[in-house]
């Protein structure tokens, strides 16, 4: 009947409902505080309030709370969606014949790691600002193409190594985002003084 059963909770956190319960909501509190935190940052408040942040960092931060958000949001479907499988003795993790519901929702969910990262691997290069945004958004753009194509991937039914022509298309063209990220990263002449 409960999602530990089918999240393995049962034998590693949750000994019983109540816990379960107990995580679920801290899991809805904590995403309340991510989406105030993610509207913060895209109305401009850390700004406002005298928080210095590049162009790129300002990106890379805006751009990873959204797909966090984005990641929490497809977690509650994957529960939601999980749960009514359960109800009538389906497997939980399915969506349709053989899409796994955790791919879409753990496809999104590291962006707010990397993205800043490439951030500060361009200023630590000394990358001009203009190169380190350009790079930000690649990545940026990376991230939102793998988020789609894993949701479509799942909403087709379809296991994720049983890539459907338009998935890969869309995995393909993330791939090129981010290789010509990497290029710019790599190549990029810093900048003097």
């Amino acid at each position: 009947r409960h999602t530990r059963y089918w999240r393995d909770w049962s034998s590693d956190v949750c000994s019983s409902d109540l816990v379960a319960d107990a995580m679920n909501l801290l899991i809805a509190a904590v995403t309340a505080f991510l989406v105030w935190l993610t509207l913060r940052f895209v109305r401009g408040v850390p700004e406002r309030d005298g928080v210095p942040m590049s162009a790129d960092m300002r990106l890379a931060a805006r751009a990873g709370l959204i797909l966090l958000v984005w990641s929490c949001a497809l977690g509650f479907w994957a529960t939601w969606h999980g749960e009514r499988q359960l109800a009538v003795g389906r497997p939980p993790e399915l969506y349709g014949a053989a899409g796994v519901t955790k791919f879409a929702h753990g496809a999104a969910i590291h962006a707010l790691q990397w993205l800043p990262a490439l951030a500060w691997l361009g200023r630590r290069r000394g990358l001009a600002p203009e190169s380190r945004l350009r790079i930000v958004g690649r990545g940026v753009l990376a991230s939102v193409l793998v988020a789609l194509a894993s949701l479509l991937q799942v909403l087709l039914g379809r296991s994720r190594l049983d890539v459907a022509p338009l998935t890969l298309a869309l995995f393909l063209a993330a791939a090129g985002c981010g290789f010509a990220a990497a290029i710019t990263l790599a190549s990029g002449r810093p900048r003097p003084g």
